[in-house]
């Protein structure tokens, strides 16, 4: 091994080697998915026979392995969102149908806003119903719209890292 002292420090020249990264298949999501091959060697003596394949990633590269990681992640966030706000304008729907089947239009509906619920007439809670639905329409229309924006950068980025790794890496995005 090389030594040399530089200004009072004793320095390696295996110091300055890059780390070698390999692609840990077993990650979370979430997880790093490159771990440092001595790393992965400790963790064949736990685990068992792995194969390990030393993959140089760059600085780049991990970053572009994070964002996609936190686009999935955040993917998989706005979907369940949308659910949740497809599944409360069902609700209205319903509530607008229930309504509709009245047969007495003096009733006075209780209309739930916030934590407080006020007595509107048949027709005042119908329009209120409307409104909340196209509020709720436009809501979902613009969590799909970026839902859409990042399976679109989630592709883009797809595409860099297989022509990098090959089939060293196993990207799986749900894109349903």
């Amino acid at each position: 091994m090389n030594r040399r002292n530089v200004d009072s420090f004793t320095v390696t020249r295996q110091s300055y080697r890059p780390a070698r990264w390999r692609y840990n298949d077993t990650a979370a999501l979430g997880a790093a998915p490159f771990v440092r091959v001595e790393e992965a060697k400790m963790s064949v003596a736990v685990k068992g026979p792995v194969a390990v394949e030393d993959v140089n990633v760059t600085f780049d590269d991990q970053q572009k392995i994070n964002k996609f990681a936190r686009n999935t992640s955040r993917m998989t966030e706005l979907k369940s969102e949308i659910e949740a706000k497809k599944k409360s304008l069902q609700n209205l729907q319903d509530a607008s149908d229930d309504l509709m089947m009245l047969d007495d239009d003096s009733l006075l509906i209780p209309y739930q806003i916030g934590d407080v619920f006020v007595s509107h007439t048949q027709e005042e809670t119908q329009e209120m119903l409307e409104t909340a639905k196209e509020a709720l329409e436009r809501e979902v229309r613009g969590l799909e719209d970026q839902v859409s924006a990042i399976q679109q950068v989630l592709g883009d980025l797809k595409v860099q890292l297989y022509a990098k790794f090959g089939n060293n890496i196993n990207l799986e995005a749900d894109e349903s």
